[in-house]
């Protein structure tokens, strides 16, 4: 079989040839990592060619100081002695107001007080505005926390995507550099495969319509679906721009040559 270029001028309009055009695979993904903040690369824990998934660490800086302070911000959102006291000290005084309450009774009864009763009274909404002024501490211990957390998983690299590392560019001890990605990731299952195709055969073309690609070293074609078409047509080239997506559970490399087979016009405008 003749491999064909991008108008496939060599080949008769009725060989098969006149259907296939080239195309190159890419990756699906290219995502390029790089901390959020300053800092000393800590750890590098992947090297060119690693597969990781999604949310896999790929790095850290040092980060003792945020998890020292994070493990004090655990201490004080876990802790309950503050509102436990607090409680107490109600209950104690809630005990103080009942017994002068019971001691004061007749006075009670016709709507009068004295300072013993009235000093009980107001201990208790004081102790009662303690318990609610522990709570909320502990509320904002909790959000101090979760604040601390944060500040603590910047620290770290992770993996946006489910891929292959392309290329790293960072060493335990280097101060992080945050004008410059510092790990590539790609992703190459799925892949893509851009090709300009000739605008006169690409009238028929739609969106999630499949094609039948293979690599120029391999004479099994397989199934690619179109995912973009360029609605126009490059004046210049006469071409439009078609990416596909195809399965790559072989892990081969992007940037390979494939042929596309467009059906032929009569076929797909029966279609």
């Amino acid at each position: 079989m003749t491999h064909m270029g991008a108008t496939a001028s060599a080949a008769t309009a009725s060989s098969p040839e006149a259907s296939q055009f080239r195309g190159v695979t890419k990756p699906s993904e290219d995502s390029n990592v790089a901390f959020s903040g300053p800092g000393i690369v800590d750890q590098v824990v992947v090297t060119p060619g690693k597969v990781v998934k999604a949310g896999e660490i790929l790095a850290t800086e040092d980060g003792r100081e945020e998890i020292a302070k994070l493990n004090i911000a655990k201490l004080l959102a876990d802790s309950t002695k503050e509102i436990e006291a607090a409680q107490a000290d109600l209950a104690s005084k809630q005990v103080d107001l009942k017994r002068n309450e019971e001691l004061y009774a007749d006075l009670i009864a016709v709507k009068k007080s004295n300072s013993e009763l009235d000093a009980a009274r107001v201990a208790v909404q004081i102790a009662e505005i303690v318990v609610k002024f522990r709570e909320e501490s502990k509320v904002k211990a909790g959000l101090d926390l979760a604040q601390q957390q944060v500040m603590v998983d910047k620290k770290k690299l992770i993996s946006p995507i489910n891929g292959i590392v392309a290329k790293v560019d960072i060493h335990p001890g280097d101060g992080a550099d945050l004008t410059k990605p510092a790990i590539e990731i790609v992703q190459i299952d799925p892949l893509w495969v851009e090709a300009d195709l000739p605008s006169t055969r690409t009238n028929q073309l739609k969106m999630n319509q499949e094609l039948a690609v293979r690599y120029l070293d391999e004479d099994t074609w397989q199934k690619a679906t179109i995912t973009f078409l360029t609605p126009y047509a490059n004046a210049g080239s006469n071409t439009r721009h078609v990416r596909l997506t195809m399965s790559n559970p072989n892990g081969r490399e992007a940037g390979l040559p494939v042929m596309v087979q467009l059906p032929d016009n009569d076929t797909a405008a029966a279609k």
